[in-house]
């Protein structure tokens, strides 16, 4: 094969790599949910419920989509009691990792928004509702009297879809 067309087939294989890699699977873009604009991989649905979180009875809006194998979820209820923030966040980290018969979580790294409070990430193993092994990455912040929860479910959550999901928040 003469240089020519080894340069022409590399081009050509580097094209289709970079094409092939562009996955239609993880479609990202922004969706706001209060105050806040968060990366979705696909485009969410949306729903408000009454959720009993701990002792309380809170208006949740929920966000969220599956994209690839993962469930890609925000949420946000409103904490009018500043100082009762630690315990609700306690209390929805508890019941979603029973939700999911997980073992003990682990910290996860994550570096939350700078204008967010009381940021804390876990990764935690468990099953799905069909008794599949699962895995999630899960975490909280609180920004104006709303303290929001982030969460990505797969059986193997992806470190690069997890932090574009976790790291690309902003104010709107």
């Amino acid at each position: 094969m003469s240089r020519v067309r080894w340069v022409r087939a590399m081009a050509a294989f580097a094209v289709i790599a970079a094409v092939t890699a562009c996955s239609p699977t993880m479609n990202w873009r922004k969706a706001p949910l209060g105050a806040v604009a968060f990366n979705l991989p696909c485009k969410p649905d949306s729903a408000t419920r009454n959720q009993q979180i701990g002792d309380k009875t809170l208006s949740l809006d929920i966000m969220g989509c599956e994209a690839g194998d993962a469930l890609f979820a925000i949420s946000q209820v409103a904490v009018l009691d500043e100082a009762a923030t630690r315990d609700i966040q306690s209390a929805w980290q508890q019941q979603t990792l029973r939700s999911m018969s997980a073992g003990t979580p682990e910290a996860a790294p994550w570096t939350s928004p700078s204008w967010s409070k009381g940021a804390i990430s876990i990764q935690a193993m468990g099953v799905d509702p069909q008794g599949k092994p699962i895995q999630a990455r899960l975490s909280w912040f609180l920004h104006e009297q709303r303290l929001y929860h982030l969460a990505v479910y797969a059986s193997n959550v992806s470190p690069e879809w997890a932090l574009t999901f976790l790291e690309d928040i902003s104010l709107l």
